[in-house]
């Protein structure tokens, strides 16, 4: 009898999460979602420091993503970024996982990396605010 086939994202779940850090052993949100773009889906985003205010990474998000080549999608795939909200402004980045059991977001919040499928985390309080697809820097 066969091994029983992980999911890819697993390799992505044993990390802490602690604002600035960069990894091996924990990570903000964005330098998780930069490690799963790099190791996962082969593609380099750009380090961005940590703003230590929330309004500021609600303001800088949409503006990063344009100009580090991604554009906003209706219709997410696996790898697409996930722009999410805990209160009313987008403040957490994640990856979409669509090829899970259910359709899920793979991130790093408060706690540690996680996979959550969309129904929890909107039960949770978590509002999808957009999906982004890399198309290339400008």
């Amino acid at each position: 009898m066969g091994e029983l086939q992980r999911h890819w994202s697993e390799r992505f779940l044993a990390v802490a999460y602690e604002q600035g850090a960069q990894g091996p052993g924990a990570y903000d949100c964005w330098s998780h979602f930069r490690w799963v773009q790099r190791e996962q889906f082969g593609r380099d985003v750009a380090f961005v420091p940590s703003p230590r205010s929330r309004g500021t990474t609600a303001r800088i998000l949409p503006v990063l993503a344009t100009e580090f080549g991604w554009k906003e999608i209706d219709t997410p795939a696996s790898g697409d970024g996930v722009l999410l909200s805990y209160w009313k402004m987008p403040t957490h980045v994640g990856v979409y996982v669509g090829d899970a059991r259910e359709p899920s977001v793979l991130h790093c919040p408060e706690g540690g990396a996680a996979l959550h499928s969309l129904f929890h985390l909107r039960a949770a309080g978590w509002r999808l605010r957009g999906f982004y697809r890399y198309l290339g820097a400008a």
